[in-house]
């Protein structure tokens, strides 16, 4: 248990790094990008951030394929390079510094 850290978001019992990050932080790119807006009901609720996008672009009458959520995935990455001390919504990210933290652990020579 010790040598084991899981990145979660607290109250889904499924996530992926979308669900980690915050959404006031990337919905102008996908405004502009997409023409989706993420401030909508469809876009609460606990399923996965790939199951929630998917009812959003749908609900608005966006095309959802594996292509444009690969595109839009790499999108909001390129976005949190540049950005990754602003990308992390606050009240979800304690378990990925916890992560972080065991990583740099791991790899500090003692």
């Amino acid at each position: 248990t010790a040598q084991t850290t899981f990145a979660i978001v607290p109250g889904l019992g499924e996530s992926e790094l979308e669900d980690m990050y915050d959404p006031a932080f990337y919905s102008s790119l996908i405004h502009s990008k997409y023409g989706v807006t993420v401030d909508c009901p469809k876009f609460k609720g606990k399923s996965k951030w790939g199951t929630r996008m998917r009812a959003v672009f749908e609900s608005q009458g966006k095309p959802w394929t594996e292509s444009v959520e690969a595109d839009l995935k790499a999108s909001i990455a390129e976005l949190a390079s540049k950005s990754p001390a602003q990308i992390l919504h606050p009240a979800r990210r304690s378990s990925f510094d916890a992560l972080v933290n065991d990583l740099a652990g791991s790899l500090d020579p003692k």
